[in-house]
C-alpha cells in the first residue's frame, strides 16, 4: 500500500485491514523511488520457526532489516536464516541492509562503564536489567575494548550500527567516538557521523 501510495496516482487498495480507491498523496517523497522500508524485530532466538516467519516478512517487503539483539551466535544464525530465505525466494541477499541497533560506554575504568549503563537503561526502560546482558547489550570500556566489541558485528555481515550512548555525558561521549573509535572503521561512516556532530553541538 504505501509503495504504490508514494510512486503513483490514483490509487486504489483492497486488503484485508485496509482498503481505499482513488488516492493520490502529494507531494511525492523526495527519495527515488520511494523512501526505503525497514523492518525492525527482535523475535526470541527460542522459538526460530517464528523468526524465520519475521525473516520472510524482510525478504518479501522490505529494504532492510534491523534488530538490537546483541548475542554473536544468535546473530550469525539470523543472518544466515536470512541470506538463504532471500536465495530461496530469487532475492540478492545483500540488496538487503542490516542494521544493529547497539550501545556505547566509553570509560577506561570499564566496570564504572558497565555499572554507569546499567542505571542509565534501568531507568530508561524502567527494569532491572542483569549485568551480563548490560555487558553483552554495551560495547563498554577503553577505545580498545569498543573497537573490539564492535568489531564482532562488523564481521557478521552488519552494514550498519547504531550506537546510543548510555552515559550521562553524552557531549563528550559523542566527541571521543568520532575521534577515537570511528577511524577504526569505515570512513564514509566518519564523515556522516562528523555532520552529526555538527548538528548535536549547533
Amino acid at each position: 500500500m504505501l509503495k504504490k501510495l508514494w510512486t503513483e496516482d490514483n490509487v486504489s487498495f483492497a486488503g484485508e485491514q485496509y482498503s481505499f480507491e482513488n488516492v493520490t498523496i502529494e507531494p511525492k517523497p523526495a527519495a527515488s523511488p520511494r523512501p526505503p522500508i525497514w523492518i525492525a524485530n527482535n523475535a526470541p532466538g527460542t522459538n526460530r520457526d517464528l523468526v524465520s516467519k519475521t525473516h520472510r516478512r524482510v525478504i518479501k517487503h522490505a529494504d532492510g532489516w534491523q534488530t538490537s539483539k546483541w548475542e554473536a551466535d544468535d546473530l550469525a544464525w539470523r543472518l544466515k536464516d536470512i541470506n538463504e530465505q532471500a536465495t530461496e525466494l530469487g532475492r540478492d541477499p545483500r540488496s538487503i541492509e542490516r542494521h544493529l541497533y547497539h550501545n556505547v560506554n566509553l570509560n577506561d575504568d570499564r566496570d564504572a562503564a558497565i555499572e554507569e549503563s546499567k542505571k542509565f537503561l534501568d531507568l530508561y526502560y524502567t527494569t532491572d536489567y542483569p549485568r551480563d546482558f548490560v555487558e553483552g547489550w554495551v560495547a563498554t570500556g577503553s577505545v580498545e575494548q569498543v573497537v573490539e566489541h564492535i568489531k564482532v558485528y562488523e564481521a557478521l555481515g552488519f552494514d550498519e550500527i547504531t550506537l546510543r550512548i548510555t552515559s550521562w555525558d553524552q557531549r563528550e561521549q559523542l566527541d571521543r567516538l568520532m575521534r577515537e573509535v570511528l577511524p577504526h572503521f569505515d570512513q564514509s561512516s566518519g564523515r556522516r557521523a562528523s555532520t552529526a556532530q555538527k548538528a548535536a553541538v549547533d
